[in-house]
């Protein structure tokens, strides 16, 4: 319990969070958690094609497969980003400052708690 409690709180170089959304099916079910690595500001675009990423987008975490990595019209490296379920790439690009870290492992069902009590408090 302390393990989990010390992983949540986001403290340490590794942090889990519960999936909530079916976009990586088959991969990460709704309901799963996924252990994540934090990236530091340097190490934020060392991520290839093909690994998944926890990154934020409009206040929301969202975990997605790095489809392409490429220098933008601003000269950023910028990552191209999709959910193996989805038809379509994200719509937008994931730049260096959106980068929460890279997922390393995924517990299957230990998330379904947290989702359950979000789904109570939703509206």
């Amino acid at each position: 319990l302390l393990f989990i409690v010390s992983l949540v709180s986001g403290i340490f170089k590794y942090q889990i969070m519960a999936i909530g959304s079916g976009s990586m099916e088959p991969i990460i079910h709704v309901g799963d958690a996924v252990v994540f690595e934090k990236y530091k500001d340097s190490d934020k675009m060392n991520a290839e094609s093909g690994e998944i990423l926890v990154f934020m987008h409009n206040g929301k975490y969202i975990t997605h497969r790095v489809i392409d990595k490429y220098v933008d019209e601003k000269s950023e490296l910028v990552y191209q980003t999709k959910g193996d379920n989805n038809k379509d790439n994200d719509n937008f690009v994931v730049h260096k400052d959106d980068v929460i870290g890279v997922v390393k492992l995924k517990i299957n069902y230990i998330g379904l708690p947290s989702i359950w009590v979000q789904n109570l408090f939703k509206n």
